[in-house]
This record gives C-alpha cells, structure tokens and sequence, in this order.
C-alpha cells in the first residue's frame, strides 16, 4: 500500500590522473569509494485535487443524431461541480454530477435527475517527503581540472591549492531535508437524489425523492435509503454491512459470526449481509415491513455461502435487525432459506442451489476462465468432465501425462482428444456411494475399460458421427471410485463422469475467440466456427451440416 521508490548508484576514485598527477596538497581529497541515493515519490500522494485531469468542465451536452438523415434524436445535458478546491476541504466534490437532464427531439424534457451532496473533512494526516537543502560537508563539489594534460571530472573538495588546475566546477547539493504537510482526510456522501420523470399518460411530471442517511461512522455506506414518491408514501430500505455487527474479541463464533469477522479482517466492508424494506406515511406512521434478505458468508473464504429471504402472510408492525450477541447471529424467525452457494478459495462457483431445488455443479478449466461442464441435480464430488483442452484435470483425479498423450489433429468436441494407453488409466475417488453413476466418452477406435470398487461395468454403444462413436457404461450400485484403462491404444474425448438421474450439459472453447462446440445432456453435438476477427460465422450439427451462417462482409 505504500511502495517506496528507491535507486542506489555507486563510484570509485580513479586515484590518478592519466598522463598525470595532480598537486599533492590535492590528493588527500580524492574520493574513495562513495554510494548516493535517490528517493522518488510514491503512489500514496495523489494527483491533486482534480481528481486526475486538468482539464473540468461544468456544463456537457450530448446530442444524438440519426445518422441516416441527420434529424435530431433529443440531447442530454448534464451539469457538473467545477469548483475546484480553493481549500484543503473543498476539492473532493470537484468533478460531482449535479444534475442529468434528457430532453427528446423536440426539447421537452423526459427525465431530470439532481444530486445533493455533503463533504466532511474528517481531520488530516501527516505527510513527509525528502528534499534537497545543501551540500554536504565535504567532498561535494564536481571538479573539472586541465591537470596532467587532460580534462578530467573528478569528486573533489575544493581546496584552494588546486584553485589553478580547475576549469569548471559545480557544486551538487546532497543533503536530504525532511518537507511536510496534511493530506486531508475527507469524505464524500449522496445525501438526496431527486428524479422527475414525465408521465405520457398524464402529461404530468412524477417525483421521486431519494434520501441518504450514513447511520456509521465506521464506513462510507449508506444505512437508510428513503424514497417518496408523488402520492407521499415512503419507502424506506435499511442496509447492514460487516461492520455494523459487533464481534467478540475472544471466544468461540458460529459459522455466521465467523464469516462476517473474516469480511472485515479482508476489508471488504461494502458486502450487504442484511437488507429489509418497509413502507410508511410521510409522517412515519403506518410502518409495514414487507421484505428483506439477509446474506450469509462462508467462514473460511469470503465469498457467500446462503441467501434468507423475508416470507409473511402479512406486513410486519415492528422488525427487529439482525445482530451477533456473543458470537452468535440472530435474526428474524420469518427468514427462510433461498439458496447456497459453493466456491473454491479462487472465487470460482462450484455449486449452487434454490431451496427445495436440485442444485447445479460446476467444473471450469483454462485456469477457472471458462466453464466447460454444468451438471443439474449434481453435487461438486460427483461429476467429472474432460474435453482435454487445457491442462486441467476437470475434476477427474488423475488424467496422467495429459500433455503428451493428448492428440491435437481430431477431435469429437473442442480441438484435442486423448490417446488412452496402457498404464495410463484415468481415474476419480471419493465419489458419495449413495448415488449411481455413468461414464461415458467417445472414441474413434472402440470401448475402453471401465471399473470401479464395486465391479466393472459393460459399454452401451451409441451413435456414430464422424468416424466418433458414443459409449455408455453405468456404474454399479456403491461404487465409490472408478478407473478408465485400455490394454491397447485407444483415442476417446469428451469423458464424463455424472449421478445417473442427473444432467450434463458441456462446452469447449478456443480462448480468446469463443465457444467451438457444446455437448448437451443427451449428446447431441454443436459446432462453431470463426472468421479471423473472431466473429461467428457458422453453426454446424453433429454432422458438420450448417444449421446458421452468418456473413460478415468486409468493407473496402
């Protein structure tokens, strides 16, 4: 967070002037070895108070044009803070939108939106930067002396002996002083919104009044969103985040205590954890709660881990929020579970779910960047999928000698497939026994092998396409690990691994371009394929017919 810039150089004396002594009463002065610093300054310090550029403007209009015949489409203008700070407590709002007004063709106005806010200067902080003040005290001046013959620069202290042999000199100032000032500490709130909208139906404008109330000084969201609208009704949103929770310094925490601790502990203070939505009159009478949700996150990666939704029969008189007593998190017995979630500790979705819903796993490759396999009514450790693009194993345990045993010049999906080969068998453990599985693949030159704890299992055999046939092997009843294996040298792509009553869907992928082929659960084939701007020009079924081109012309 605070990088420091930081070069070292370094010199030696010569000794001796070539062709040449200098006086004697000179010599002394020679530098030996020396080493100097240079410091730079470093991102902490800003770009000053116009927020980047130098250049601001308080008044933009955009007009928009029907290029065809040039009539007028409306315009938009929106109106900016240009008071450049004259104050160290001033120039946070320089660059703010006060105000957006969309006009149609005919100038009337369609939607105006202004935006009130408030800055506060929090207090300052003590900043300190090096600076050049003088000289040292000796050896600081560069001598250029016509001694021995030659013009030569030396470091040298002036000693007026050698006052006759010098050319040139200059003195470089090398003494660091410290400068200091106050960076101010300011913050910056939305404190009302106001829309005006024009209604067609009314030829009217309705209003909408947003108000922004920051209930903790701890951070820089806003806790209370009051909305009114023309018929003065308010509603009101009230928002907590991880640190409007109190968290035991010690003792034991529940799983949703210790996820929002490990929020803060990350600094991710803007992470909704509880939201709830209620109406009342304008002068705060009539409060009806009607909705609210409530994020959980998991204890030991920051990521959520299960939605709780608001559900009543009725709207609510009183809601009590959320809070944690003790390390313990509590919140209103009309929560009901929504969903969960599942990720890995890089951020990637493995899993998620709707309550009293089959969930959907997932399993990504080219280093998590695309999903290439989705799985309905499927948990995480029980699927497995390779199309042997990428490096990655697709959750299968061991694909071995992947990079040479994969074959780049045909494939049933993707680009690659895979030579199977004696010893090289590939295999998945830890499968749950309380589902039964399928394998399945493709391959161009027969069945494989396919085994698992609990017996071996007979290939079905599928369609054919392309010189590719289809095999499908169903596991027996409590196998819990399964081995792909082939005496002989056997060529397969597209391997699945997936709970019998579930559903996989796969997709291939050329990086950078887009999807080459999708696989659906009943292994029906997709192809696709691009022009050198990687834009779509040809969608082809399992046989290679095109279903859809799409023609690009290229302009001259």
């Amino acid at each position: 967070m605070y990088p420091s810039y930081l070069s070292v150089s370094q010199y030696e004396s010569l000794g001796t002037i070539p062709g040449g002594g200098l006086p004697n009463v000179c010599n002394d002065d020679l530098l030996t070895t020396k080493i100097t610093y240079s410091v730079a300054a470093n991102s902490v310090i800003g770009l000053g108070t116009t927020q980047g550029s130098h250049i601001g403007y308080s008044r933009v209009t955009e007009y928009i044009t029907n290029p065809a015949n040039g009539q007028s489409l409306g315009k938009t203008v929106f109106e900016y803070n240009a008071a450049f700070g004259t104050a160290q407590d001033d120039d946070i709002g320089a660059g703010d939108l006060l105000k957006k007004s969309v006009y149609d063709n005919g100038g009337k106005l369609i939607q105006e939106v202004t935006n009130t806010y408030n800055y506060i200067l929090q207090g300052s902080i003590g900043a300190v930067t090096p600076g050049l003040n003088g000289p040292q005290d000796n050896r600081w001046t560069l001598v250029k002396s016509n001694a021995g013959g030659g013009n030569y620069y030396y470091g040298w202290y002036m000693h007026p002996s050698c006052a006759s042999n010098v050319v040139e000199s200059r003195i470089y100032k090398s003494k660091f002083v410290n400068g200091g000032w106050a960076l101010s500490s300011k913050e910056k709130q939305l404190t009302e919104q106001l829309v005006k909208q024009y209604d067609q139906l009314s030829n009217s404008y309705l209003t909408i009044t947003k108000k922004f109330t920051y209930g903790n000084t701890a951070h820089t969201l806003p806790t209370k969103i009051e909305q009114t609208t023309s018929n003065n009704e308010v509603v009101i949103t009230e928002k907590k985040y991880p640190l409007d929770y109190t968290i035991p310094g010690s003792g034991t925490l529940d799983n949703n205590t210790t996820g929002i601790k490990l929020q803060k502990d990350k600094n991710i203070i803007g992470a909704e954890v509880e939201s709830i939505q209620y109406r009342q009159n304008s002068d705060g009478s009539n409060k009806r709660y009607i909705n609210g949700m409530i994020t959980n996150y998991d204890p030991s990666i920051p990521f959520p881990s299960s939605l709780y939704r608001l559900e009543l029969s009725a709207p609510l008189s009183s809601f009590t929020l959320s809070s944690t007593t003790g390390g313990v998190f509590s919140s209103n017995s009309n929560y009901k579970a929504l969903g969960s979630f599942t990720f890995n500790s890089n951020g990637t979705l493995l899993q998620q779910s709707k309550n009293l819903d089959v969930p959907s796993a997932y399993i990504w490759d080219h280093d998590y960047r695309y999903a290439t396999a989705e799985v309905a009514n499927a948990q995480t450790g029980e699927i497995a999928y390779s199309s042997f693009e990428s490096d990655g194993t697709g959750e299968w345990t061991t694909i071995p000698n992947l990079s040479t045993q994969r074959v780049t010049t045909t494939a049933v999906t993707g680009k690659n497939s895979y030579n199977l080969t004696s010893g090289n068998n590939i295999t998945k453990t830890s499968l749950p026994s309380s589902r039964q599985y399928i394998v399945s693949y493709w391959s161009k030159t027969g069945s494989v092998t396919i085994s698992s704890n609990a017996g071996g299992s007979s290939p079905v055999t599928g369609v054919t396409h392309n010189g590719w046939t289809y095999y499908e092997h169903l596991l027996p009843v409590n196998s819990t690990s399964v081995t792909v294996s082939s005496a002989t040298t056997k060529n397969i792509d597209e391997l699945r691994l997936y709970p019998f009553d579930a559903f996989m869907t796969t997709v291939a992928y050329d990086p950078g371009v887009g999807v080459v082929s999708q696989c659906s659960p009943n292994n029906e084939i997709a192809y696709f394929e691009y022009d050198g701007l990687s834009r779509l020009v040809n969608a082809k079924d399992e046989d290679l017919n095109i279903i859809k081109n799409h023609y690009c012309p290229t302009k001259l």
